[in-house]
């Protein structure tokens, strides 16, 4: 269901607003261990591949929280802004960010990751931190695949941090003249 509607919200204390229209009104949650550090529980969240807008800048304070991610926050009241893939410029943006809308629960990742002292009642999509990580890789193939772009495959974005991540999935692919192509497992 794709979304055509701009959402706005804030931070609790206002400083920060944020502009974003949604790919879609599926709300995910992730259970790996880093999204539950940071905020004490999954991360339900909104995805963004569009535009995305701040005002207030000058109070989201950004941390590198891998080679491939960012996360941030609003530096007065702390509340989590969003998750951002540097590579695509791709956001998962909190939900509580932004009112009751009509928003669907579909999907939860890296459910292998979720601990047992919870459980959403919600019949959803359930993938493993492998399935995420091998959506990822599908999306950068480049052996004609429509959705990743000839330069972007040759910048080799994601797949190589997927062959850091896990080889075992990395293994269907081979560096060849410069740049990863599906290989035979």
């Amino acid at each position: 269901m794709a979304s055509e509607t701009q959402q706005q919200g804030s931070c609790l204390c206002g400083k920060v607003s944020v502009f974003a229209t949604p790919s879609s009104m599926h709300v995910d949650a992730c259970h790996c261990d880093m999204c539950r550090q940071w905020g004490g529980g999954p991360l339900l969240a909104v995805e963004c591949d569009g535009e995305v807008r701040f005002s207030g800048e000058e109070y989201i304070s950004r941390y590198q929280s891998s080679e491939w991610a960012e996360r941030a926050f609003c530096s007065q009241c702390g509340t989590h802004l969003f998750y951002r893939l540097t590579a695509d410029n791709h956001y998962a943006l909190p939900v509580g960010l932004f009112g009751d809308v009509g928003w669907q629960f579909s999907k939860q990742i890296f459910i292998d990751q979720k601990p047992t002292y919870y459980a959403f009642a919600n019949a959803t999509e359930k993938l493993t931190g492998e399935e995420v990580f091998a959506a990822y890789a599908a999306k950068w193939r480049c052996s004609g695949g429509k959705k990743a772009p000839a330069a972007q495959c040759q910048r080799v974005k994601g797949l190589e941090l997927i062959a850091r991540l896990d080889p075992v999935l990395a293994s269907g692919f081979v560096h060849a003249n410069g740049r990863w192509v599906e290989g035979i497992r």
